[in-house]
């Protein structure tokens, strides 16, 4: 897993991992699987948790609290108080900048299928992916209720 970074017209590689190891002690944190970039930040989502890279002053911090055990194959949000993750095991986790709110309604609601992206907008959250019995779409929506 390599996460690149471009500065001032060229590349350099800001996280690597030559193996899916898990060592958080030593930098090593498995899978990388998702992420998304959100003002300042960029969040990667990794087998272990997820990374908060700060790119502005280039500080990071790790966060155990979303670990699952199916990768997470989707981030995306608003801003850094509302992310939606989305997993391999339709399981959703909603970040609000300190915790995380897991719903595994999808689940038990769905199964068979696979969840293969997501976005949300707004208080709009919208998930595609495919049922394993007869190759169709699936899209799932839902929608924020205060």
């Amino acid at each position: 897993s390599i996460v690149y970074e471009k500065k001032d017209g060229e590349w350099h590689e800001l996280f690597y991992l030559p193996d899916f190891t898990v060592d958080v002690a030593n930098g090593k944190y498995g899978m990388f699987s998702a992420l998304e970039v959100l003002e300042d930040t960029l969040y990667v989502a990794c087998s272990t948790g997820m990374i908060k890279y700060n790119y502005i002053d280039s500080t990071s911090v790790f966060d155990n609290s979303i670990t699952y055990p199916y990768y997470w194959l989707e981030i995306t949000g608003n801003h850094p108080n509302d992310i939606l993750f989305v997993n391999t095991g339709r399981v959703t986790a909603h970040y609000n900048g300190i915790d995380f709110l897991f719903n595994s309604t999808l689940m038990y609601q769905l199964n068979g299928i696979h969840l293969l992206g997501a976005i949300l907008k707004g208080d709009a959250a919208v998930m595609v992916g495919d049922y394993a019995a007869g190759y169709r779409a699936v899209v799932v929506r839902g929608m924020r209720i205060n």
